[in-house]
């Protein structure tokens, strides 16, 4: 079920229900048309071109096997864009590549492992983190490099060039992969922090490493010389973190405000984050995300309300959407590499399936500036 809807230059509004819990979402813009895919908590992968939205056929992929696949078991718990399509991890210890047509090959399989964590570097090199270890395919490797086990269960993977950062119970571990040691592994360097470490993010100019926490906090090391900083006081878990496009601001999600942490000049230790957006209610944010080259927040809410704020003025309203009257959005992406088309793709998915795909045009996004 799909539904679409457009006027003038306002928002492309395509929504669906895919029925099982969406884990996962991702954009690739390689192609002639841009691809969003949904990962589902069935196993199954859901595939949409941007210029199939009103065609209202989703591909799908199933990437289970066995009695899995015929039961309709199992769930996808990762995906991220690669090369032509994408890169997705299940609950089955397999990490399998889907192509622009949607043909799925299998890459690795860890049987006694859950693969919840992939990160792709801008050289196509491929992280993916399996209970305590991390597995990295270089790229143009067919074989991966068991990297050494991590003191708890990998929780994130974020790469900072050629150094892959995992995030996990008490702290973040640093590999460098240009660098090895005697015994030919990449060096690494531990940042210590107590706590669960579950999100991983860098700041716009490289400068910043975050981290947010189950403990209901946020961490940040300055990568040139690793001091850190700790922003407190969220009453839960920090599911996600994201920056503003300059950098100026870091927010969490955890709290029905939308909060932003300066970074300009020293940072914000002994400072109040500055208050971007009052909420909707009560209603916490639980998925965040942000635009890359202007202004933008995507906050998707607890009761399955997604909010977007495009005007950075105290007194600006953000665009509702809701997809779900009973379930949290629970995956969330903007996209904003659409430069030569002036778009940006927003799609975002809930615990009952329901799932959303907003195409922005950016004459759209500078007359909300202007209002």
């Amino acid at each position: 079920m799909t539904q679409v809807s457009r006027t003038n230059s306002a928002p492309i509004v395509s929504q669906w229900a895919f029925n099982h819990f969406v884990t996962a979402v991702a954009v690739n813009h390689s192609g002639e048309s841009p691809q969003i895919a949904f990962a589902l908590g069935n196993g199954t992968v859901r595939l949409l071109r941007l210029t199939e939205l009103e065609s209202r056929v989703a591909r799908e992929v199933n990437l289970m096997t066995g009695e899995k696949a015929q039961n309709n078991q199992g769930a996808i718990l990762s995906l991220v864009p690669y090369r032509d399509g994408f890169l997705a991890g299940g609950d089955d210890g397999h990490l399998s590549r889907i192509d622009a047509e949607g043909q799925m090959t299998r890459l690795a399989h860890h049987p006694r492992g859950w693969i919840e964590s992939l990160a792709i570097s801008r050289a196509d090199d491929i992280g993916y983190g399996f209970g305590k270890s991390v597995g990295v395919m270089m790229a143009g490797q067919s074989q991966p490099l068991i990297l050494p086990p991590l003191p708890s269960t990998v929780a994130a993977l974020l790469w900072l060039g050629s150094r892959l950062a995992v995030a996990h119970f008490g702290g973040v571990t640093i590999f460098d992969l240009a660098q090895r040691g005697v015994d030919g592994l990449p060096k690494s360097r531990p940042l210590k922090w107590p706590g669960s470490h579950i999100h991983l993010s860098q700041s716009p100019d490289g400068n910043y490493l975050a981290s947010a926490l189950r403990d209901g906090e946020i961490h940040v090391w300055r990568l040139s010389d690793l001091t850190d900083m700790r922003m407190a006081g969220y009453p839960g878990k920090v599911a996600t973190i994201a920056w503003g496009h300059d950098g100026l601001h870091l927010a969490g999600s955890g709290i029905p405000e939308l909060l932003g942490w300066g970074f300009a000049g020293d940072g914000p230790e002994g400072k109040e984050p500055e208050l971007l957006w009052p909420g909707a209610g009560s209603q916490r944010i639980v998925q965040l995300a942000s635009a890359k080259n202007s202004f933008g927040w995507a906050m998707g809410l607890e009761d399955g309300q997604l909010c977007l704020l495009l005007n950075p003025a105290p007194a600006a309203k953000a665009l509702v959407y809701s997809l779900s009257k009973r379930a949290a959005v629970s995956a969330l992406v903007w996209s904003d590499r659409l430069e030569s088309m002036n778009k940006s793709i927003i799609a975002a998915g809930c615990e009952d399936g329901k799932a959303i795909v907003i195409i922005l045009n950016k004459l759209y996004q500078l007359n909300s500036l202007s209002k």
